[in-house]
């Protein structure tokens, strides 16, 4: 058979299959999510991520803004962040159609100022998700005879993180320091099954199962100063190289069909020597501004050099990546009475050329983004509404132009401790 059907490709032909082995109907789903860890999980809150995800130069008393650990140290309460998202995509080319849908918990994040000198931040988050299904129908000569071979392959899993971050004030909050400690731990499957359509032949499913953990640290800063009733603020943070420990198991199964689905009976097992996975470092640069809580701005730029990793998949290579986030929020009147007064009116953008490169075309992406942040009468905590309009890929050279509509909701809880109490 000819091979001129690029591999990401035949995934869209897997949703005509029967759900396999590995896969559920609410699983994350992505044909780029295939190359490497999966696609990367940005863990801003609601609020910044209706900002363009922003948040390098950017700052808050009430929100948690996990893009740069030394605005941390600018928080003025206790503050308790947690939220979901849905998210549904169309996945075209120049012949086919298809859509999905997955909902997600995104993560939860717990930050308080401990005191005056320094704010401590605590969070659980997924950092990359893998999800696909590929069906490939081949021929395979057998003793002069041209048998059809239905390959199947699919994957699951992804990267979680624990995060403790600490910011720390210098100058009366004019220069802030901080940095954030990441455990990363989680497992990505691969699966690939095997199957002639034809009877009277052995099939088989092979797991690859790939386990992660390690250490990443991010460190940044935060300069600000005022001009008249307004905020100024640059901001930069560096994120090292991530390396993960990993291993890998290979499990074998005979695949049986039955009648009431596909029997699958464990047979090898070969466990791998321990590895080590390697990610680039990331720097990032940003500019802000905000004004007595009525107006904010920001506009971020990102960068890291993933062209020295290597890969085993053909006319794939990795490449110097950027990534450009702008945003903007706007409380009408925070102070004066009236509820739609106090409701947070954001949107933003950001262009992203990613590190992935597939025949020669650029996989990049694009978004718009827009939201509200209402607020719970008598209190500073508000719940936030979330909504982006996306594309990422082409459909040149056979490629997947993903489409895609996401929505989240969360909340963001703010109380205030450790005051100590004064009795006249």
């Amino acid at each position: 058979m000819k091979k001129n059907y690029v591999f990401i490709i035949l995934f869209l032909q897997a949703f005509l299959v029967e759900k396999g082995f590995s896969q559920a109907d609410d699983l994350y789903y992505s044909p780029y999510s295939y190359y490497g860890l999966g696609d990367k999980i940005y863990n801003n809150s609601l609020r910044n991520r209706a900002l363009g995800s922003i948040g390098i130069a950017n700052s808050s008393p009430i929100n948690i803004i996990m893009g740069n650990p030394a605005s941390y140290a600018d928080l003025k309460q206790t503050t308790f962040e947690f939220s979901g998202s849905y998210k549904l995509s169309s996945f075209i080319t120049d012949t086919l159609k298809i859509s999905r849908s997955n909902t997600a918990f995104d993560g939860i994040n717990f930050g308080f100022p401990a005191n005056k000198k320094f704010t401590l931040v605590l969070g659980l988050n997924p950092d990359t998700k893998s999800g696909y299904k590929v069906k490939q129908i081949s021929d395979f000569i057998h003793e002069n005879d041209t048998l059809k071979l239905l390959t199947i392959r699919s994957g699951d899993g992804g990267i979680n993180k624990a995060t403790l971050g600490l910011g720390i004030p210098f100058f009366k909050h004019k220069f802030n320091m901080g940095f954030n400690v990441h455990y990363y731990f989680g497992n990505i499957s691969r699966y690939k099954e095997t199957a002639f359509l034809q009877t009277g032949f052995i099939n088989t499913l092979v797991r690859n199962r790939t386990n992660y953990n390690g250490f990443g640290y991010h460190f940044g800063v935060l300069y600000s100063d005022s001009i008249g009733k307004s905020k100024y603020r640059i901001g930069a943070t560096y994120q090292t190289s991530l390396k993960l420990n990993t291993q890998q198991t290979l499990e074998y199964f005979d695949a049986t069909p039955t009648a009431y689905g596909i029997l699958y009976t464990p047979f090898d097992t070969i466990v791998s020597p321990k590895s080590q996975f390697n990610n680039p470092s990331i720097l990032s640069f940003g500019i802000g501004m905000d004004n007595f809580n009525q107006f904010t701005w920001g506009l971020d730029f990102q960068y890291y050099d993933a062209s020295k990793t290597l890969s085993n998949e053909p006319n794939t290579v990795f490449q110097k990546s950027y990534k450009i986030q702008a945003g903007l929020e706007w409380v009408p009147k925070f102070s004066e009475e009236g509820y739609w007064k106090k409701v947070a009116y954001r949107m933003g953008g950001y262009f992203h050329q990613s590190e992935l490169k597939l025949f020669n075309q650029n996989i990049n992406q694009m978004a718009f983004t827009f939201g509200m942040g209402l607020p719970f009468r008598r209190t500073l905590s508000r719940l936030n509404l979330y909504f982006e309009l996306g594309q990422r890929g082409v459909t040149s050279q056979n490629l997947v132009k993903e489409l895609y509509f996401s929505t989240g909701v969360g909340v963001t809880f703010n109380e205030t401790w450790f005051i100590k109490r004064k009795l006249d």
